[in-house]
Formats: C-alpha cells, sequence, structure tokens
C-alpha cells in the first residue's frame, strides 16, 4: 500500500509492489504534531480576543483603583500643597501613568476635559484618543471644591500584558507539544513492535522456519495479526505435513506393485517359472503394471490440480476376484520371506459399489504392515467374510502384537512408527493412518484388535453402496 493509497486485489501470480515511505511510528509521530499544533494555534486564536478584553479590563481596573487612592490622598487635612506629592508622583511612573490636578481657570486639553464637574465627588472611567493619537485610559475624580485630579495610562500596558501572556501559552504549548512527541514517539515504537516482530516472523518462515510464534497480547488489532501469522505459521506445517504424509504414502503405494514386478521379473529372468505358469505370471506383472499405471496418473492429476487428495472412481466390484487377485500377489511375497500365507475367500459372489484401487491399496497397506513383523514361519491370513450392510476385510499376523494403548493409536500417523522404532521393523508411518483414511472415504470403518494367530488383527468394513454409505 502506498502512502495516500489503498489496497487492491493482485491477479494470481502477480505481486503488488509499493514504494518504501517512512515507518510508520513516524508518520504517526508527524500525524500527532500537526493535530496538536493545529489545536494550540486554533485555542490561541479563539481565546486571544477574550486574552485582550480580559488585560484591557484588568488595566483600567488597575488604574482606578490608583486614581481612587491619589483622590483620597490629595483630601486628607493635612495635605496642603496644591500638587500631587513627589513620593506619589514617583509611584504612578512606575506604572507608566501620568497624574496632574486641574485647578479653577487652568486650560485643560479637549480629550482631558471632564463631563459633568460641576458634582463633587465626581468620578469619571474612560478610554480616550489623544491628540497625538495615543489610545489611553482616562481616569477623573472630582475633588473637594473646584480641583480635581486626572489619570492617564497608555492601553500599550494591556497589550504588553497580553503578548506575555499569549507568548507564555506558546511557550507552554512548544514545551507541550515537544513532551507530547517524545511520549508519542515511544509509545508508537513499542505499539509497533509487533509490526516489526510480524515482518520479522514472515522472513522467517518464507526462509523455511516453522516455529515462528507471535504473542498474541497487545492492542486489539496487532493482538488479530499475531492471531493471523500464528495462524498461518499453524497452516503451513499443517500443510507441509500433509505433503509430507502424501509422499510417504505414494511411496508407500509404489513400493507394493514395483516389488510385485521386480519380483517376478527376477524369477522369469532366472528361468525359474515353468513354461505353464508363464501366462499366469504375465496377467499378474500386466495387472500390477495396470495398477501403478493408474497410481501415476493419480499423481500427475494431483500436481495439475494443485491438490494433495486422490479423487475416489466408484464402480461395481466383484470383492471375491479382487481379493484373489491381490492373494495372489502377497502369497508370493510371503513365499519369499517364509511367511505363511492363507487366503480365506468365500466361494459365492459378494458384489459392492466401491472404488477397487483405493480397497487394493487398504489391502495392500494391511498385508505389508503385517509381512513386516511377522517372524519367518509364523502365518498372515486375508479373509473376506459377508457381513451385514457390506463386506468385511480382514488381516491377521503371527507376529508381536499390539498392547492395548497401541489399539487406540493404531491409525494415527506416525504413532506405531515412533513407538517401535529401533525395536521391531516399521514402515513410514503413514501406511495404516493410510488406511483408517481411505476406509472412511469409501464409507466404511476400520477397526483394530488381537488375532488368534498371536499377532494383530486389521478389519475394514466397506458398504455394498459407497454412495449411500459413504459418511464423509
Amino acid at each position: 500500500m502506498s502512502d495516500g493509497g489503498a489496497f487492491r486485489a493482485a491477479p494470481t501470480g502477480e505481486r503488488i509492489v509499493g514504494k518504501r515511505g517512512r515507518p510508520l511510528a513516524g508518520k504517526i509521530a508527524g500525524i500527532v504534531a500537526v493535530v496538536l499544533i493545529a489545536t494550540f494555534g486554533s485555542l490561541i486564536g479563539i481565546t486571544y480576543p477574550f486574552i485582550h478584553g480580559a488585560a484591557l479590563e484588568l488595566a483600567q481596573t488597575a488604574l482606578s483603583s490608583q486614581a481612587d487612592a491619589v483622590a483620597n490622598y490629595l483630601e486628607r487635612e493635612d495635605v496642603n500643597d496644591d500638587n500631587i506629592p513627589e513620593q506619589v508622583l514617583a509611584l504612578l511612573e512606575e506604572s507608566d501613568v501620568t497624574a496632574a490636578i486641574i485647578k479653577p481657570g487652568s486650560v485643560v486639553l479637549e480629550p482631558m476635559r471632564p463631563l459633568d464637574r460641576q458634582l463633587p465627588g465626581r468620578s469619571l472611567s474612560d478610554i480616550r484618543t489623544m491628540s497625538d493619537g495615543r489610545i489611553v485610559f482616562y481616569e477623573f475624580r472630582q475633588l473637594q471644591g473646584e480641583s480635581a485630579v486626572f489619570l492617564i495610562q497608555s492601553t500599550e500596558v494591556a497589550e504588553r500584558a497580553t503578548r506575555a501572556l499569549v507568548g507564555s501559552l506558546v511557550f507552554g504549548a512548544t514545551g507541550a507539544i515537544v513532551f507530547a512527541m517524545v511520549i508519542v514517539s515511544i509509545y508508537t515504537r513499542r505499539a509497533t513492535r509487533p509490526i516489526k516482530n510480524a515482518v520479522l516472523a514472515a522472513e522467517r518462515m518464507g526462509e523455511g522456519a516453522r516455529d515462528v510464534r507471535l504473542e498474541e497480547g497487545g492492542v486489539a488489532e496487532f493482538a488479530d495479526l499475531a492471531r493471523s501469522m500464528n495462524a498461518l505459521s499453524d497452516a503451513l506445517v499443517h500443510s507441509e505435513d500433509r505433503q509430507r504424509q502424501f509422499l510417504l504414502s505414494v511411496s508407500h503405494e509404489l513400493r507394493t506393485p514395483l516389488t510385485a514386478i521386480a519380483g517376478y521379473t527376477e524369477a522369469l529372468s532366472d528361468g525359474v517359472v515353468d513354461t505353464e505358469d508363464v501366462q499366469e505370471i504375465a496377467q499378474i506383472m500386466r495387472s500390477e503394471s495396470e495398477r501403478l499405471q493408474r497410481l501415476v496418473s493419480d499423481l500427475l492429476d494431483l500436481s495439475r490440480a494443485g491438490a494433495i487428495e486422490i479423487r475416489l472412481t466408484p464402480t461395481h466390484v466383484e470383492m471375491t476376484d479382487l481379493i484373489a487377485e491381490a492373494g495372489q500377489i502377497w502369497e508370493d511375497r510371503c513365499e519369499r520371506e517364509g511367511v505363511k500365507f492363507r487366503l480365506l475367500n468365500p466361494a459365492g459372489p459378494l458384489p459392492i459399489t466401491t472404488d477397487p484401487l483405493r480397497v487394493r491399496q487398504i489391502i495392500d497397506n494391511l498385508c505389508e504392515n503385517a509381512l513386516r513383523v511377522t517372524p519367518e514361519g509364523q502365518p498372515l491370513v486375508l479373509e473376506l467374510r459377508d457381513a451385514p450392510g457390506g463386506v468385511d476385510i480382514e488381516v491377521r499376523d503371527g507376529g508381536p502384537g499390539l498392547t492395548e494403548d497401541d489399539l487406540l493409536v493404531a491409525f494415527e500417523p506416525s504413532a506405531l512408527h515412533d513407538r517401535y522404532i529401533g525395536i521391531r521393523p516399521v514402515g513410514t508411518g503413514v501406511g495404516l493412518a493410510l488406511v483408517g483414511t481411505l476406509a472412511a472415504r469409501l464409507g466404511g470403518t476400520a477397526a483394530v484388535g488381537k488375532a488368534a494367530e498371536g499377532g494383530a488383527s486389521f478389519t475394514v468394513h466397506l458398504p455394498r453402496d459407497w454412495a449411500t454409505g459413504r459418511t464423509v
């Protein structure tokens, strides 16, 4: 966002780069300074007439009090001098006051000529313009008899008082603005620190760090920013974990058909396959190649779509045929490992509507997991059963089995992998998690328990109709 500009939406892939402006703290301090200066300037401009009027009134009142004092002094019985005594004049001069006595027959300038002098004790307070153009405060006091006293003082006294008071206000306002700027600068630097922290956090996340956390306290907007940054960090961690698990699961899925194809290829090249079995082995290799091709096709689709979940393609599936086909693959695998494989497949048909590729993924993951932990000479059983509302696929083994705690977390990603790494053979940690996820995606369930063969038992229930039986 540029200075004075607004945000605009950027098309996908476009990066909006604006001109780098001043730091936010400096902008806030500048705005506060302008506001304070404008406020104090307006305040002084509005109050100046009132200050000047008050200064005039105070100066006039002070001169009036002096005039009363002089008149009272001259009317004392012990004062016989026709003129104002020197000590009184000295006091008045200190205040820039000019005083004079008017006697009968005196010539008085017109601006100084009082009105209604006939009444004894008559007083007058006024502001008049002198012959030389000066504006003065004028105070007249009628004394006993025909004499009178008047005092004049330039209104410049009030002007000086006004300027002094306004100057004091300006000085105080300047000090207040400087003090406020210091406080604002300190506060804005502290207040905007979360933004700097967010920038540093974004840079670290851009460099690959995923342990970045921001404190979510302070100003509401900054707390929201911190929460958003933390949520972004969590989302990145979650996304990368999903991608990592996806890659592990893909490699896990690709391994089974590749292993089968490699095994049969080796057997054919070594000439240990009977002639009458060549066609059957070729058919199996073709089937595994097609399954491998479908997996690769899914990966290409995912790459083009930018997704991380494999699509499902439900179709009519004869489960007994699918189990028999998988049984051939795993029987050969078990034979090479010295494990006793047994296939339990119903005689009658068990048709369901599901995704056969995903069902094979479930079977292969369960058999791969079982074969990995089953010692030589122990059994591995693959069984298909008719069940209410669908079918059950069960894989049992004669391995070390699982504890009660293991049963609770068997389908959680990497749970068993982390527990038994270095203790017994383990895989990537995503095989069983993928079984649970695919079972749910197909509308079924996955369960784990203890097998009669001494090891673990994994059972996946699939509904007859994926479209009506799926739960997710």
